[in-house]
């Protein structure tokens, strides 16, 4: 429990100064590589317990596949209501603009050093309070972490699907693999698809 406190510790800092530097320095294509770098380090600096079969396999890319569904849902519900999506918006326009630091930060950073900190240490911290205590916790503080009050029925939804196969396989490769699947598909509706479902403006898009 101590090397995934101290692992999280670690991908915290990073991220925290990755994203201060895309935002504000100069390193922010350093920063991030420094990030990515990390997370594919990570399962070799700490390997995660591996229990999964074939068949949890599959139900992680179905819940990886879900997820996307839901955020795709969750799109059309802000667009009907008018919710303020501007912050969504700018993140798919620095997106487009940064192709390979998007596609290294949503299906290898995020797959692994989220379920490292959410399910691998934070989780595992609270089952001592009871299971039901420790998902959702953990769902909120995943929730919470993306700062995007927009998109909380999907991240709900995604919490709660990584904790569930988290707990069913005893191990992180489950929630990983639907994790990166989610970026995944996630990475192609936005690169392809970006515009039509409003999630850059027009212009952003022309601009690649």
């Amino acid at each position: 429990m101590l090397a995934l406190a101290v692992t999280s510790a670690v991908s915290v800092i990073l991220i925290v100064i990755a994203k201060w530097q895309r935002v504000y320095g100069r390193f922010g294509d350093l920063a991030t590589a420094i990030l990515i770098a990390w997370a594919i380090a990570l399962p070799l600096v700490l390997p995660a317990p591996v229990r999964s079969g074939p068949a949890d396999i599959w139900r992680s890319t179905a819940a990886g596949v879900l997820i996307v569904v839901a955020a795709l849902a969750n799109l059309a519900i802000a667009h009907r209501f008018r919710w303020n999506l501007q912050r969504l918006r700018d993140l798919g326009a620095s997106s487009l603009a940064h192709s390979w630091r998007t596609f290294g930060l949503m299906v290898i950073m995020a797959p692994i050093c989220e379920e490292y900190m959410f399910r691998g240490f934070l989780m595992h911290a609270l089952l001592g309070y009871g299971v039901v205590t420790a998902v959702s916790v953990t769902t909120l503080a995943y929730v919470a972490a993306h700062l995007d009050w927009a998109s909380v029925p999907h991240l709900a939804i995604a919490g709660l699907l990584f904790a569930m196969l988290a707990l069913a396989t005893g191990g992180l490769l489950a929630p990983i693999i639907a994790h990166t699947v989610a970026g995944l598909l996630g990475f192609v509706v936005l690169f392809r698809f970006g515009p039509q479902v409003g999630l850059v403006r027009q212009e952003a898009a022309a601009t690649r």
